[in-house]
């Protein structure tokens, strides 16, 4: 008697179970019954192939309706038929065929404490984690005191989490636990002990700051810090170790200054910071400051962006000076190259308050030359600007771009480093400079450096890819360290489609607080991008706060890595719907705090630096403004402009940051 199984009403479904690796994933199959009344049972077929290469995975007959095949391999894909046999021994064709694919078993995340540590009673205590995935999953980490005296844990939901050590009077130890989740019911843990050492007093540690350049007659600052491991209090004191005497103000203070002498040449004075502990242990660094003659103002900039990169080419470069004074000046222009060599170009006469303007292109620099304008009257300002051909992109710079050993440019977005110039110059007409760059990634791990020599009064120009050479992609971005053996300066040009940027450095300075007057988000693309650096090498908590033109629109508080940055986006950084408050386009102002370890605590400010990066509709128009740490009575806008046809414009914010009205 023969009989077919038919494939109507044969239904064959499954539910895939993954189980964890140890006990292996599973397919589990159920198929409705034929309703013939000699049927014994029923046999699996399984393949990798669809049609064909079916093999049965029991040898004897089913008599239930359902079936669990337990030999499947995760992240594999099978096909399933079924035939029913009758008592006489005859088998149906293959029911309709069933295709799935076993997920793979999310397997644990792995958690990594850090090493075991020791510290003083009272110090601040840092300890990184870290989580990996092998399914790629992404991981968050959490932390949570398992042992000892208990204390308040500061970035408890970061990788990076802080502490004070308890004020004990024996030595103690406290343990810690990170947990690894993979958002999947995957964790780990790891534990980390903490030893906690009474009777050991550590020295405290001095920084006089970075090396810098001020002018004759002007007030200059002298900004230090100073840590103790044992978060001792501790004293500070300025001394004067060479150089014309000057009478130093608040020498007893982490920030003091003085008067610049007047000098006809370039002058060196050192200074020496001294910090000292309740216990008499005590640490020194020395600064230098150079302090140029009176009558002079200097400005660097490119003559040409030219066989860079092609975002880069056909772009003509124009400078302006501008005379904020009451008499006549004039403004001497010399080319030179990375070889020192100079060219005298002349000079632009400049009436009082008025604004002459040249464009490079004029001057037939020669190639591989580098343009430095001087007056002998510092009321003279300058500033250049780049714009393409089509007149579409276009950014100026100008103002006081500084000398000094060591600077910043948190502000660089390093996605298309091809498309990015860094202009560097030896301001010395006597000595050469060692000039290191420094590319460091958010979490502060050095990427690359690059360690080079300029001759006396040399300049050169070039990509930040001709430099480094390859550089990887990462959405949390990098920021650029420049730091000289001596005074150095530098800028930085950035070309996409839409914008050219002409960044300054910034100069980093100790500070519990950054803000900037003007942010910018909305639906259609605008953005603002905030970068700020912290050059300590421990890890600091920051608040960002957003404030609209009369409340406080969003706040967070995040981690900065010892040697790291914070690279973000404000409508990522902040729930977008906070800041527009239902608008499609709100601006406001920003302000960038340190909570922890807390300056009002520690007597220390953390050496910040920042920038924003604004964006404008559909993503274009960008440009850099720095973050600052404190007001000014008085500014000189030198590039306002308005023009329909490019539909150019200058808008002007204004921020009050203290408690009392001013007008």
């Amino acid at each position: 008697m023969h009989f077919t199984l038919f494939r109507s009403i044969i239904a064959v479904a499954f539910v895939a179970a993954c189980l964890c690796p140890a006990q292996g994933a599973t397919a589990s199959l159920t198929w409705d019954p034929n309703s013939e009344p000699d049927i014994l049972g029923y046999r699996v077929y399984r393949s990798q192939t669809s049609r064909s290469g079916y093999v049965p995975l029991t040898t004897s007959l089913l008599t239930s309706t359902s079936f669990v095949d337990s030999t499947v391999t995760a992240g594999s894909a099978y096909y399933y038929v079924i035939t029913a046999v009758n008592s006489s021994q005859l088998e149906s064709g293959f029911s309709s065929e069933v295709f799935l694919t076993i997920a793979a078993s999310n397997r644990a995340p792995a958690a990594d404490a850090g090493p075991d540590k020791t510290a003083c009673p009272g110090a601040y205590v840092t300890i990184t984690g870290n989580g990996t995935d092998t399914d790629g999953d992404a991981v968050s980490l959490s932390w949570s005191q398992t042992g000892g005296t208990a204390v308040a844990i500061e970035g408890a939901d970061s990788s990076i989490m802080s502490f004070r050590a308890p004020l004990v009077s024996s030595s103690t130890s406290l343990r810690f636990r990170v947990t690894a989740s993979d958002g999947r019911g995957g964790s780990a843990y790891d534990e980390v002990l903490v030893r906690i050492v009474t009777g050991v007093n550590y020295a405290p540690v001095a920084d006089a700051g970075i090396d810098r350049q001020t002018p004759s007659g002007q007030k200059a600052k002298l900004i230090g810090t100073g840590s103790d491991a044992n978060g001792d209090k501790v004293t500070f004191s300025w001394q004067q170790r060479t150089g014309p005497t000057v009478t130093l103000q608040d020498a007893q203070t982490p920030i003091a200054s003085f008067t610049a002498p007047t000098v006809t040449t370039t002058t060196s004075m050192i200074f020496r910071l001294t910090v000292k502990d309740p216990y008499g242990a005590s640490h020194y660094d020395d600064v230098r400051v150079f302090v140029s003659p009176k009558d002079s103002a200097s400005f660097i900039f490119p003559p040409s962006t030219q066989g860079i990169h092609p975002l880069l080419d056909n772009n003509s470069v124009s400078v302006s000076f501008t005379n904020l004074g009451t008499s006549t000046s004039s403004v001497d222009l010399t080319a030179f190259d990375a070889a020192g060599n100079k060219i005298s170009l002349g000079s632009i006469v400049v009436r009082p308050l008025a604004q002459e303007s040249v464009a490079t292109s004029s001057l037939q620099v020669p190639a591989g030359y580098m343009l430095r304008a001087k007056s002998v009257n510092p009321t003279v300002k300058a500033f250049f600007s780049v714009t393409d051909a089509a007149q579409l992109r276009t950014d100026s710079l100008g103002g006081e771009i500084l000398p000094t050993s060591v600077l910043h440019f948190p502000g660089a977005s390093l996605s298309s480093p091809e498309a990015s110039t860094l202009l560097l110059a030896n301001p010395d007409s006597a000595s050469s400079v060692t000039v290191t760059l420094r590319l460091y990634a958010a979490d502060g791990a050095l990427l690359k450096e690059v360690v080079s020599t300029l001759p006396a009064n040399a300049a050169k120009q070039a990509s930040l890819s001709g430099l480094f050479g390859q550089i990887p992609v990462s959405d949390q971005g990098y920021y650029l360290r420049v730091s000289g053996s001596r005074l150095v300066e530098a800028l930085l040009i950035q070309a996409d489609s839409d914008s050219l940027i002409a960044l300054p450095p910034q100069i980093l300075n100790p500070s519990s607080r950054l803000w900037i007057p003007h942010f910018v988000v909305g639906l259609n693309g605008e953005d603002t991008q905030l970068s700020v650096v912290n050059e300590a090498p421990a890890p600091i908590r920051v608040r960002v706060t957003a404030y609209g033109a009369t409340s406080k629109l969003a706040e967070r508080d995040t981690t900065i890595s010892g040697k790291g940055l914070l690279n973000t986006r404000l409508s990522s950084f902040f729930p977008l719907s906070s800041l527009l408050a239902g608008q499609s386009v709100a601006s406001g102002y920003l302000t960038v705090d340190v909570i922890y370890p807390d300056p009002a605590v520690t007597g220390q400010k953390p050496p910040l630096a920042g920038a924003i990066r604004l964006i404008g509709t559909g993503g274009k128009a960008k440009a850099v403004s720095p973050l600052v740490s404190v007001g000014r009575r008085d500014y000189v806008f030198l590039n306002v402009d308005l023009e329909t046809a490019r539909s150019a414009f200058t808008s002007m914010v204004l921020w009050n940051p203290g408690t009392v009205a001013t007008s």
